[in-house]
């Protein structure tokens, strides 16, 4: 029997200390949450998500439970009012979320919480070993310790975080050692075998995932890499070949096409507008805050912290690559990726933070490794050394490096889940809500609403339409969209932008649409998020499709000490309400108050101004105050949700939850 190596027991232990502090934390989190109940559990029992996409798995979760998959069934809820189907199989993450609490006789939610928190740890194993095979020592033990915790990774596989990211970095890195081990082996069955292994985790990673695109990028990846080491065309065939079988080869024709989609379709690699058919839409990645592009300085906190450490990190990984550069071609799909946040959007950060981390312990390596020559020392001490440096600098700086005390909020607080629950009890099952799509999978799960556009089915015609309806000063127009939309189905409306060459004109004939709805249940929802949202409505909404540009405009917010009924005292700001001028020379349009959604006091200036002072108080508490323009202050999503003002011959008040939440019932009959 072959005797194992210390340094192979260091691995082991150290490798598994590392994954438990991972595990342990996010369970950590969960048990924070479980001493606040009041402020992470709905009032139907239900715990939150600190991802708004995990109510999308888990209400398909609950429909493949009940039969609703396959056959092309319609999806009563999704993308109204034109429906989607069903998907024809799960999911790994919805099968999962369906089966396993069944098999543990738990919630669905919670079991969710468990299996992620667990899965997040998981890259740290095949890290370590690849990080060793390549005569590294335990270098990757900081790339998994440093990457678990990196906030880039942390915030999106923490607790409640039940999405698919709780993989993305072990399937990259488990394929990628599966690859480096065909190349450490002469034995022709053990390659075949981990060319089969590699395949069966890319089956699998797309099965959890269904971004097919990564089925081709390592395909193309192991043929260069086998080239590179001089493996005879056969052996690189046969090898391909059983990677692609086991990997299903069907992937790759679904990936090439999902690798044009990603690079012309998503977004991220365009500015401000998204061609679609022959209209320019305002870009929907441009709103969202994962694919928003960050400077360089705010990707490297993202990824270690402190902008330098990261750096050196980086710098670290780089030499890494330059020093072992055949070990390193199987990782580098990660590295590409990682590097992408600094061209794209930030969420790609979290794809080089284990990769900077490595990058951090490989010059502790060097300088070890070469101390201990010149000291003429044995090193097999760097084994034991390095990771006990490793762990001194962590536990020495994590507040400052890493996220690792973090405990994030739920992603939609509490009294806005209880208001969808409150909605729910009013209205019949199924009920159309109009809002804004961010909270788009959580109605339909929280409350069994139908949305008009959501997380996956967003941007272009769905987005602006709603957004032009909020940012219009005319609720005859609100009322117009909406009835539209009900009469044509965006089907309807994309065959008119088909026909016309001016959308501009398509746009017009919607607003001025003198129909009324078909359905006698659609709710036009206000909650109290849209406020730091508007920025994002007024992208969408102020659209110009001939001049290819928008008009910005949001709510900006003043820090307000104290009001007297004459002087209102703000940071960097005096406003005299009898004067309306601000630090005695900036005049202002209006001054106005709300309380608890009702306008209560309305003060106008004969200036030449477009600036309007708003303040925003709930049971006598000031809550917020705004700098408004015009447009902002006449908007209907201003005058609706925080003034009250609203056209009873349109719509119907049903609940007020003010400031959490706002609903108004669209009116069918006795328009005027």
């Amino acid at each position: 029997m072959k005797k194992i190596s210390i340094s192979v027991v260091l691995l082991i232990v150290f490798t598994t200390i590392t994954f438990g502090i991972s595990t342990y934390k996010r369970f950590w989190q969960l048990s924070v949450w479980n001493t606040q109940k009041e402020a992470t559990y709905a009032r139907d029992g239900r715990i939150s998500m600190t991802t708004l996409d995990a109510y999308y798995w888990t209400r398909l979760a609950k429909e493949y439970n009940n039969g609703k998959f396959g056959d092309n069934k319609t999806d009563p809820l999704k993308s109204y009012p034109d429906h989607e189907s069903f998907p024809s199989y799960p999911t790994l993450l919805v099968f999962l979320l369906a089966k396993l609490p069944k098999l543990f006789s738990s919630d669905m939610y919670i079991t969710g919480i468990y299996f992620t928190s667990i899965f997040a740890g998981l890259f740290i194993i095949p890290l370590g070993i690849y990080f060793y095979r390549i005569g590294l020592g335990l270098v990757g033990i900081a790339g998994g310790l440093f990457g678990t915790f990196s906030y880039a990774y942390y915030v999106r596989s923490c607790n409640g975080r039940v999405d698919t990211d709780s993989l993305l970095l072990f399937f990259p890195i488990i394929i990628g050692l599966f690859f480096l081990m065909i190349t450490q082996t002469e034995d022709k069955k053990k390659q075949y075998i981990y060319a089969g292994l590699a395949g069966f985790f890319m089956l699998l990673m797309n099965w959890w995932y269904q971004h097919y695109g990564f089925a081709v990028v390592y395909g193309i990846v192991l043929v260069i890499y086998l080239l590179i080491y001089r493996f005879k065309i056969k052996d690189i065939t046969i090898l391909t070949g059983i990677y692609i079988l086991f990997s299903n080869p069907m992937f790759f024709i679904y990936g090439i096409g999902n690798l044009f989609d990603f690079v012309f379709k998503t977004g991220y690699f365009h500015k401000t507008s998204l061609k679609l058919a022959n209209v320019s839409w305002p870009n929907i990645m441009e709103t969202i805050s994962e694919s928003n592009k960050k400077n360089w300085g705010e990707i490297l906190s993202m990824i270690l912290g402190n902008p330098k450490v990261a750096a050196i990190g980086i710098i670290g990984i780089l030499m890494t690559f330059i020093t072992k550069f055949k070990q390193m071609i199987p990782l580098s799909p990660l590295l590409v990726l990682g590097m992408l946040a600094f061209i794209s959007g930030n969420r790609f950060s979290m794809f080089l933070a284990p990769l900077a981390g490595a990058g951090l312990a490989y010059i502790l390596f060097l300088i070890l490794y070469y101390g201990l020559k010149y000291l003429n020392m044995n090193q097999k001490i760097n084994d034991f050394v390095l990771p006990l440096v490793i762990y001194l600098i962590f536990f020495g700086a994590s507040n400052t490096l890493t996220a690792y005390n973090v405990v994030l909020p739920p992603s939609i607080p509490i009294p806005i889940q209880n208001s969808f629950l409150d909605i729910k009890d009013k209205v019949p099952k199924g009920s159309p809500v109009f809002t804004w799509w961010d909270f788009g999978y959580a109605l339909m799960d929280i409350g069994e609403f139908s949305v008009y556009h959501d997380g996956g089915a967003h941007g272009a015609d769905r987005s602006y339409f709603a957004a032009k309806a909020f940012v219009e000063t005319d609720q005859k127009k609100m009322y117009g969209i909406i009835s539209a939309i009900d009469n044509f189905k965006f089907e309807g409306i994309n065959r008119m932008l088909d026909d016309n060459k001016s959308a501009n004109s398509v746009v017009q004939r919607i607003m001025n649409y003198a129909g009324k709805p078909k359905n006698e249940n659609i709710i036009v929802l206000y909650t109290s998020d849209m406020i730091g949202k508007y920025g994002a409505l007024a992208f969408f909404g102020n659209w110009d499709f001939e001049k290819k540009e928008t008009k910005p405009e949001g709510y900006r917010e003043l820090s307000c000490k104290s009001f007297d009924g004459k002087i209102l005292q703000c940071e960097n700001a005096i406003l005299d309400t009898e004067t309306g001028l601000i630090n005695k020379q900036v005049p202002i349009k209006r001054f106005v108050i709300t309380q608890n959604g009702k306008l209560i006091q309305n003060l106008e200036y004969p200036h030449t101004s477009d600036i309007t002072i708003q303040l925003v108080a709930y049971n006598n508490n000031l809550i917020g105050s705004f700098i408004l323009t015009e447009s902002v202050y006449r908007s209907n999503f201003n005058q609706m949700y925080l003034l009250g003002n609203y056209d009873t011959t349109l719509f119907e008040e049903i609940y007020n939850n003010f400031p959490h939440a706002r609903a108004f019932k669209v009116k069918v009959r006795n328009r005027l």
